[in-house]
C-alpha cells in the first residue's frame, strides 16, 4: 500500500487517524501485514474498540454490507 487516508465515524473522535495511516503505508497489502501493522497503531486509542485482526478484515473486504 503506497499511501492511506481513514475517514469514518468512530467511537474515539480525538483519535490520532495520521499514526494509523502512517503505520500502514508502505505495507504489503495482505493481512498478516496489515494485522502488524494495526497492532503498533494503538487502534483502541485511536479509532475505538476494534482488534487488528478484524480491522484488518475490514480492509480486505470486498463487499460491505451497510445495514
Amino acid at each position: 500500500m503506497t499511501h492511506a487516508k481513514i475517514y469514518g465515524d468512530f467511537n474515539n473522535p480525538n483519535g490520532d487517524l495520521a499514526a494509523i495511516e502512517n503505520h500502514i503505508t508502505n505495507v504489503p497489502f495482505a493481512k498478516d501485514s496489515l494485522e502488524e501493522a494495526f497492532r503498533i497503531s494503538n487502534l483502541e486509542a485511536n479509532i475505538g474498540k476494534i482488534t487488528p485482526p478484524d480491522m484488518a478484515d475490514l480492509m480486505l473486504k470486498e463487499k460491505y454490507d451497510l445495514k
